[in-house]
């Protein structure tokens, strides 16, 4: 029993949430997050508004008053460099009274774009010239994707296919006309503002329209291979029509690239066809789309004018009337273009070595839940499948909050020159990898931390077999701190530890063993179980109709996630009776709840949410995760001890008779 001030103040939280007047075995989701439904709007700039939304917006408004204080000699260099962008950010002043200048500059200079250019001359048009130039100098991957591959006993050169500059089915899917249209529409009128003739830019636009969905058809038949390995003189043979010495000679600045210089090339099919298109159209269109491809990225950081033309966009595709805040925008950009400078800012303020020690000691404790579960209740899998899951659990590492390398940035940086910080900081990343060419490919080993220490998502790697937390999902209401009910906590950072560890046995993770080695552990028996029951569970999600949306959700392709949240839930719920003497059924006076009724409130309160109607339709077409309602109500509807924590009798809505359990 609790009865600190923390205690109380937490209950508070939780209790101001939910919405007792509805019955939690008909809609335990409305119960525990419905008074927080009521009570959020959903922001203008947003399609959605979740709990993991307040938390990110949290991140990120710390981080921009951490970027807004005075520069500290002691802080290093790397965090000086991203307090000068964030200012130079903020200065809209500046960058209203200088207009499209900075962007025109290179269009009128290094690079020439048709559409606003009187003086282009398709006799000078240059494919490779304009390629590596946007690759090179600014990080663009266009028409396909240039990197560095590790595939054989060096780093080489690699070819993808890459990706389009919107979704694919934004292309090919009739019902996705009006998001294409808004699409074309923000490129006509970019090149108008730009200086084009509107009669023209109307031409250009319609014939780069039809180029470009013939490259996104391309792309969708002819998916990447395995890859070939040769030199890039032998690639100039094979798939003739580009000059690849040329264009990777031209490309790579920090390395020596010659004919002779290995490629793994993943695309060979597709390029061959991407050639062939390309010398049936127009020089004019192919230099329009690979140029309104860097344009397009780049008039976002031009003033009011330009940012009005994206504003209208988002309204058009997402419903979205209004852009986030300007303090909101140059954060959020700098905590993915200088992660390492803006994690050091967040973690030195925010996060501690008892936040550190508490999160790996709950990890822990939820290995031990799911080696319980496989002990207890996994009845379905024979002894040898069993052990080497028992073995695999046991074996996952835990990274949490950052990594203490700092992210090096040798850039130049200007107080009063925005777009310029922005060219600059692409410069460096067009070249980093390059600088691996050559090097000996080293076995890969554990990796410290891989992930950006601001972000609001935890994350399970097959390869490495490890979870990596984020110091930035370590704040209230998924961890509160060691004075605050352990129930609450458990159900929310302990169920997302649980739903991390789970992806090592779900559909996918399933297939890696302990080295994150792709081979099957399985017995066929056992594996024969385990599909079925992942059927019952794609079927039990997919027959599942969100109104909001105007359709069913698809539990082919949310299965993963599905599985770790039914499994995650368990795990953390395991331990705390167990091993760590919690008295479910006690009740605590800060909530008037029993130990176990909390578990699961806080539980849902991790997914508290709502959608607009365009926000439901794009989380349905492009993210692996379901709605949260969905994510909360059928996980507990497979699980007896909810049923049992609320007395929810058998075939109430909460306690269906037919359920879907894996882990």
């Amino acid at each position: 029993i609790c009865t600190t001030p923390e205690c109380f103040s937490s209950a508070a939280y939780y209790m101001n949430n939910m919405d007792f007047s509805v019955d939690p075995c008909k809609n335990f989701y409305l119960h525990a997050c419905g008074r927080w439904i009521k009570e959020h709007k959903i922001p203008p700039s947003k399609g959605k508004y979740l709990i993991y939304t307040v938390l990110r917006d949290r991140v990120n408004s710390e981080v921009a008053n951490l970027l807004a204080a005075p520069i500290k000699p002691s802080q290093g260099t790397a965090v000086a460099k991203a307090k000068t962008i964030y200012k130079s950010c903020m200065n809209t002043e500046l960058i209203n009274e200088l207009d499209d200048r900075p962007l025109l500059k290179i269009l009128n200079g290094a690079i020439t774009w048709p559409v606003i250019s009187a003086d282009w001359v398709e006799s000078k048009f240059s494919l490779e010239n304009t390629i590596s130039f946007l690759r090179g100098k600014y990080n663009n991957n266009i028409l396909f994707k240039v990197k560095v591959s590790s595939q054989l006993a060096t780093h080489t050169l690699a070819t993808t296919n890459g990706k389009m500059a919107i979704p694919f089915k934004r292309y090919t899917i009739p019902a996705n006309k009006y998001k294409l249209d808004a699409y074309y529409k923000m490129f006509y009128r970019s090149a108008v503002a730009l200086g084009a003739n509107p009669t023209i830019a109307a031409v250009d636009v319609s014939e780069v329209r039809e180029f470009e969905i013939k490259i996104a058809n391309l792309k969708l038949d002819q998916s990447d291979d395995e890859g070939v390995a040769m030199n890039i003189s032998q690639m100039n043979s094979r798939i003739p029509g580009i000059n690849w010495v040329k264009l990777f000679t031209s490309m790579v600045k920090v390395h020596t690239v010659n004919g002779q210089s290995q490629i793994v090339v993943f695309n060979e099919n597709y390029l061959k066809k991407m050639i062939a298109l390309i010398q049936t159209t127009s020089k004019r269109t192919v230099q329009n789309y690979i140029v309104w491809r860097f344009v397009k990225h780049r008039v976002k950081n031009l003033g009011h004018r330009y940012s009005e033309i994206y504003r209208e966009y988002l309204n058009e595709v997402y419903h979205r009337p209004l852009l986030p805040t300007r303090k909101y925008k140059c954060s959020h950009y700098l905590l993915f273009a200088m992660k390492g400078a803006t994690g050091n800012l967040f973690i030195n303020k925010y996060f501690t070595k008892a936040k550190k020690d508490a999160a790996e000691v709950l990890f822990k404790h939820v290995k031990k839940g799911f080696i319980r579960l496989l002990d207890t209740e996994v009845n379905w899998m024979d002894k040898k499948t069993k052990d080497y899951a028992k073995k695999k659990a046991l074996a996952v590492k835990f990274n949490i909050g950052y990594n203490k390398k700092l992210y090096k940035n040798v850039t130049y940086i200007d107080d009063q020159d925005y777009f310029g910080n922005v060219l600059q900081i692409l410069t460096n990343k067009a070249q980093h990898k390059f600088k691996l060419l050559g090097t000996k490919v080293k076995k890969i080993t554990h990796d410290l931390f891989r992930n950006r220490p601001t972000m609001v998502n935890a994350r399970y790697d097959p390869v490495f077999n490890d979870v990596a937390l984020p110091a930035g999902e370590l704040q209230y209401p998924f961890y509160w701190g060691d004075k605050f009910p352990e129930s609450f906590q458990f159900g929310a950072i302990g169920s997302i530890l649980g739903h991390e560890l789970t992806h090592g046995f779900d559909n996918s993770g399933r297939q890696f063993d302990i080295h994150g080695v792709m081979r099957n552990w399985w017995t066929n028996g056992s594996l024969t179980e385990f599909n079925r029951r992942t059927k019952c569970m794609e079927k039990q999600y997919s027959d599942i109709y969100w109104p909001l949306a105007g359709k069913h959700l698809d539990g082919k392709k949310l299965l993963s996630e599905n599985i770790a949240d039914n499994g995650g839930v368990r795990e953390a719920f395991a331990i705390r009776i167990k091993d760590l003497g919690i008295n479910g059924e006690s009740v605590e006076p800060s909530t008037g709840l029993t130990n176990n009724q909390m578990f699961f409130i806080g539980y849902a309160n991790v997914r508290c949410g709502k959608y607009t109607h365009a926000g439901a339709i794009n989380q349905l077409a492009t993210d692996n995760h379901g709605p949260g309602k969905y994510r909360i109500t059928t996980a507990l509807q497979n699980f007896n001890k909810f049923s049992e924590a609320f007395s929810c009798p058998l075939g109430s809505f909460m306690n269906p008779h037919h359920k879907c359990i894996i882990w």
